[in-house]
Order: structure tokens, then C-alpha cells, then sequence
């Protein structure tokens, strides 16, 4: 909820009337260039079509996603969000599921099997609403500005507590790749 005299904008609370981003901001679209599910008991294995995020004990999946680094580099990032394409008919949620962004604490490779990787730094959140299925976009500034510091191992998305049923987004295997929208005012060259 944000305050009065506020509205929120993509999950942050901006003065009402504000542009969500600097006029002359540039912006780029990120694919993934690694992605792997870990699925509720821990195990992580090839890429599902789908994840699930919230849901009964055991049921939650993790989402990790690694952006090449490029793709923010160069500039300051002034805004960035994540975006996770609903899967069509899936069965929408029952309440709504809160999702958190972290950035991942270790090397991780989604062709390697094993547990989900430590994170640390800023976490950011938004609310996965099913009904209907729109995006869900998370504002991930603070998460790039920490991977811009050197570690950069990528994100992990994942729901804050289990709820009756979980939100069901696509991995880009039948439908959207999850991506990220950055905006960024390029560095200016040294006189």
C-alpha cells in the first residue's frame, strides 16, 4: 500500500503523476543466458516448461536466472524488472501468492543437478495475481546495482510462504522466456 500522494508503479511507490523511469532513459530487453527450476524438494534436474511459485509444503519451486552482465553495463541503471509470462490455463490461484527476488550467493550452472544456491543482498517483491493471468513484473534495480558490484551469479525468484496454490509462470520452454527490461542512462565519455 503506498502512502497519499502516491501510486504504485510495477510494485515501487512513485509520486502520483511521476514517469516510472528518467525521459531519457535507454532501455534493453534481457533474455536469460542460463535458467534452471529447483523444484520443491530441493532437486533440480533438466528444464521444466513451467514454475510454480507458492503452493502447498513442497510444492513451491525456485526460479534461477542468470542476464549477461553487458546487457547493464556501461551506464547506470536507473530502473529494472523482471517479467514472468503467466502459463495460459493454468489454474489461477486461489489468494494472491507474494514473491520475493534475491540475488543467488554461488556458482550455479542449470546443467548441473543440485540444491538451491545461498542468496544475500536486497530483496524485492511483488504480488502474483492469477486472475486474470497478466505479467508479473518486479522492480529489480537494487539486485542489478549488486551484481554490477562483481558477484554475478544472477537471481532467484521464489514465493515469500506457501499458499493454497501456486502461481504458475513459463521458463520460455512452451511459451515467453522470463526477462528483464532495464533502463539505463549511458556513461557519458570523458572529455
Amino acid at each position: 500500500m503506498c502512502p497519499t500522494g502516491s501510486e504504485c508503479l510495477a510494485h515501487r511507490c512513485e509520486p502520483i503523476g511521476a514517469e516510472p523511469v528518467a525521459r531519457d532513459s535507454q532501455r534493453r530487453v534481457l533474455e536469460p543466458v542460463d535458467i534452471a527450476v529447483v523444484h520443491g524438494d530441493g532437486s533440480r534436474g533438466g528444464l521444466p516448461p513451467t514454475v510454480t511459485l507458492g503452493g502447498a509444503q513442497g510444492q513451491s519451486e525456485q526460479l534461477l536466472l542468470r542476464f549477461a552482465a553487458a546487457g547493464w553495463s556501461g551506464g547506470f541503471v536507473s530502473a529494472a524488472f523482471l517479467l514472468l509470462e503467466p502459463v495460459p490455463g493454468a489454474e489461477p490461484t486461489a489468494e494472491d501468492v507474494r514473491v520475493e527476488v534475491a540475488v543467488v550467493g554461488a556458482e550455479w550452472a542449470s546443467s548441473s543437478a543440485g540444491a538451491a544456491p545461498s542468496s544475500h543482498g536486497p530483496i524485492s517483491a511483488g504480488i502474483a495475481r492469477t486472475r486474470p493471468p497478466a505479467p508479473l513484473r518486479i522492480d529489480v534495480t537494487a539486485q542489478l546495482r549488486e551484481l554490477a558490484q562483481g558477484s554475478d551469479h544472477g537471481l532467484v525468484v521464489r514465493a515469500a510462504a506457501e499458499s493454497t496454490r501456486g502461481a504458475v509462470y513459463s521458463t520460455g520452454l512452451d511459451g515467453l522466456l522470463p526477462r528483464l527490461d532495464v533502463y539505463y542512462q549511458p556513461a557519458k565519455p570523458s572529455p
